[in-house]
């Protein structure tokens, strides 16, 4: 399974890709697999960064 966080203001279609690769990514390293992407996107200080699962 390939997971990811949409950063609000970012292109859908940069979510939806990295979402994919972690999907591939996921399906190479065998069963029962689960690969997070984190966005590239950097947060200004003071900002809240999206949730992400380790």
């Amino acid at each position: 399974m390939g997971v990811t966080a949409y950063e609000p203001g970012e292109a859908l279609e940069n979510a939806l890709q990295r979402v994919d690769d972690a999907l591939y990514q996921a399906k190479e390293t065998g069963r029962d697999q689960v690969i997070h992407r984190q966005s590239e996107v950097t947060t200004t200080a003071g900002a809240t960064p999206g949730y992400s699962v380790p």
